[in-house]
């Protein structure tokens, strides 16, 4: 992303810290057994553990969270990509030196996914509602680090 290298350092690192886990979240939905309720977590070609979203805290406000991506997204990575941008480029940081820039990248992100999701559903009002459908997974996101640790175990 060549808007993030532009960057400050102090930006990335805020950027990054924030954003992290909340991509890691998302992007979890990728490796998770909904019908298990457990990751696969791969350690090799051979080899694999697997990882109850149990051992996490209000795991279950988690699993609601992961339901929904999955049920808006259905693993396209393109819509993933594009939601991980929009994690990242969160402009409500403490300590974020170039705000307006952060938020101008946000935007474009979202921009971005609309036009994706009125081309791949060839229907405005269809994109119109799965966009909102995105942004309140975003939202809940949000809400879950907020109030909770997504990742905090027990």
């Amino acid at each position: 992303m060549s808007e993030f290298r532009e960057l400050g350092k102090d930006d990335k690192i805020e950027l990054l810290m924030a954003g992290f886990p909340k991509i890691l979240s998302l992007l979890s939905v990728l490796n998770f057994n909904f019908e298990g309720r457990f990751w696969t977590v791969p350690f090799d070609n051979e080899n694999a553990a697997q990882l109850s979203i149990d051992v996490i805290k209000n795991h279950e406000i988690h699993y609601k969270f992961l339901q929904n991506v999955q049920h808006e997204c259905k693993s396209d990575m393109i819509m993933l990509d594009l939601l991980s941008a929009v994690l990242l480029f969160n402009p409500n940081g403490s300590i974020l030196i170039h705000k307006h820039f952060i938020a101008l990248q946000q935007k474009t992100y979202m921009y971005l996914l609309q036009r994706y999701l009125e081309i791949k559903h060839n229907s405005k009002s269809e994109s119109e509602t799965r966009f909102l459908r995105l942004m309140n997974c975003v939202n809940e996101l949000y809400e879950c680090r907020s109030r909770y640790l997504v990742f905090e175990f027990l």
